[in-house]
């Protein structure tokens, strides 16, 4: 999962455009270990931006990262140069809460199929049936035709009367 994160850079409290700002640390909060540093591109007017996949096997047990950028020594003010903040894996939770919502809505609609398929079951194992016409019929408690089957002998002949088989209707 890949997220992007912005900032703005300004030079005497206006928009600094033009500039190549790097990573002066990039560091797991937990461990303290230093980690190689995404690069940070222009978007324009004064915003810049980074990207962390967060599935990538640098981040692998990272969940908080703190940073520090430099805006380059042509910044005046320190205040505006040194940029430092923190990042966290789970900066993206409504991409994830949507995700799990989707899962959700997907999960329950395989249950209500499943239910539909065993009350079908049900109505099959206990239900009204009939033979007629070399067809096995069966009927829901309300009286609703529900499956239909051609039934045939031992020969692959259609038959009423003692099947071999049974075969479902289209």
């Amino acid at each position: 999962m890949s997220e992007t994160y912005s900032l703005t850079i300004t030079d005497s409290g206006s928009v600094a455009t033009g500039l190549t700002p790097t990573f002066g640390s990039f560091r797991n909060v937990l461990s303290g270990a230093a980690i190689t540093p995404e690069t940070i591109s222009e978007i324009g007017n004064g915003h810049y931006k980074f990207v962390v996949n967060w599935d990538a096997a640098k981040y692998s047990g990272v969940e908080k990262v703190v940073f520090t950028i430099d805006a380059g020594a042509g910044i005046a003010e320190a205040s505006e140069r040194f940029i430092h903040g923190e990042i966290t894996k789970f900066d993206n939770a409504h991409e994830l809460t949507n995700n799990i919502s989707a899962t959700l809505d997907t999960v329950a609609s395989n249950v209500v199929t499943a239910l539909s398929k065993m009350n079908q079951t049900v109505d099959v194992l206990v239900g009204k049936w009939e033979i007629a016409d070399n067809q096995l019929k069966f009927y829901d408690s309300s009286g609703l035709l529900t499956n239909t089957f051609d039934l045939f002998d031992a020969d692959g002949e259609a038959t009423s009367q003692q099947p071999y088989s049974r075969v479902p209707t289209t």
